[in-house]
């Protein structure tokens, strides 16, 4: 299967999200924060890696979408 540039932007979203996730905890240990701060922060980073997780798919399949001879055939973008 060919390897699309969406895998290598999910990746680095999912580095990002754990060094996030480890400095909330660093927060968490070393300047206080309540358990419903703690929800929020976590809920907070979770959307925003759904998001981009989303948006790198979506970009990626128009790429395909628009390269697709069979498209090309038929329609003009």
């Amino acid at each position: 299967m060919k390897k699309h540039i969406f895998e290598d932007i999910i990746l680095q979203n999912a580095l990002n999200f754990t060094r996030e996730v480890v400095d909330i905890f660093d927060d968490l240990l070393n300047k206080g924060m309540n358990i419903t701060e703690l929800a929020a922060r976590i809920k907070e980073l979770t959307d925003k890696l759904g998001r981009e997780a989303i948006e790198a798919i979506i970009e990626e399949l128009d790429k395909i979408i628009k390269e697709d001879k069979r498209r090309k055939e038929k329609w003009v973008v």
